[in-house]
């Protein structure tokens, strides 16, 4: 795509769901549109994307998604454990916390990480992407739950929220995937060529124009230390315990397939996934959109271009 070219295939669809967020009198028509859309997304479009991607996986391809895994739960643990320390210490009440210590440790793969990653590498590197992407969205799904409905007067067991993991539909794909890989079944060249030919361009657009509509400005005045907190998290420690991670493994930017989009994931925004758990667990929606919608514009702004520019 080039440089500015994939500039452009990221941001335009993610300003395009912005300013039909910002149309108040659309609403009635886009809020069921974009609920259906998070639909598609969460049951026809990432389901695809992460079975297609790993199940045509080489071996090489699949050690390269494991180590890419465990990156991301090592980047992810050490970003989470020492927020919640900091936050301990600062003696945050426990909603406020809880927020912080989401959008510190659990960064927006799916929405923005992956298309971002097609964007400027290719396809090659889905796999690994997707390896990263479900290393921190189960433990998003599991602990953002269980904290979120803690703080709520609507609680959650640990038994309905593994179920309901079970029943994901990405880890579905994951485990039929897996399954390709260990009998060494091989994905037929016409569903890789319908895949990377007709469906991964618009499928990410997709994902984009939602993580546009989810995103809402708001006065951030009253979240500046939470803000500064979670965006010195997301964008210097977490690729600093990337980087470090990368270099303790012995990996390679040149030659081995991992490193790059673990990388380029792990300077990715707060989830969107926190502020849809804010939302149905009725907790503060301006705290949460502002930790999200404030990280996610200094990454379009000044974060994205950079990675795409020095990693692809």
């Amino acid at each position: 795509m080039g440089y500015v070219g994939t500039l452009l295939y990221l941001l335009v669809p993610l300003l395009v769901g912005m300013g039909l967020r910002h149309f108040r009198s659309l609403r009635p028509i886009t809020e069921p549109a974009f609920r259906w859309l998070d639909v598609v997304i969460l049951w026809i479009v990432l389901p695809i994307v992460v079975f297609v991607s790993i199940a045509r996986c080489t071996p090489s391809e699949f050690r390269s998604g494991l180590t890419a895994m465990w990156i991301a739960l090592l980047n992810l643990s050490i970003c989470f454990s020492v927020t919640t320390g900091i936050c301990l210490f600062r003696g945050l009440e426990r909603e406020r916390m809880t927020a912080i210590v989401l959008s510190s440790a659990f960064m927006n793969v799916g929405h923005l990480g992956l298309p971002l990653v097609y964007a400027t590498m290719g396809t090659r590197v889905l796999a690994s992407a997707s390896f990263y992407a479900i290393a921190v969205a189960v433990p998003n799904l599991i602990l953002g739950v269980m904290l979120v409905s803690s703080v709520s007067s609507k609680r959650v067991s640990m038994r309905s929220t593994l179920g309901y993991l079970m029943g994901f539909p990405a880890m579905l794909a994951l485990f039929f995937a897996f399954l390709f890989v260990i009998f060494k079944a091989n994905l037929p060249e016409i569903v890789s060529e319908v895949f990377d030919g007709y469906l991964a361009k618009p499928f990410f657009l997709t994902m984009l124009l939602f993580a546009g509509y989810c995103l809402e400005a708001l006065d951030p005045r009253k979240h500046v230390c939470d803000l500064l907190l979670v965006g010195t998290f997301r964008f210097l420690v977490s690729p600093l315990v990337t980087l470090g991670t990368i270099a303790i493994m012995g990996l390679n930017f040149a030659t081995d397939i991992s490193p790059k989009p673990s990388l380029m994931l792990s300077m990715m925004p707060p989830g969107i996934f926190n502020l849809i758990l804010a939302h149905t667990y009725k907790q503060d929606l301006r705290l949460y959109g502002a930790l999200v919608f404030y990280p996610t514009l200094v990454s379009l702004l000044v974060a994205l271009p950079i990675s795409v520019f020095f990693i692809s």
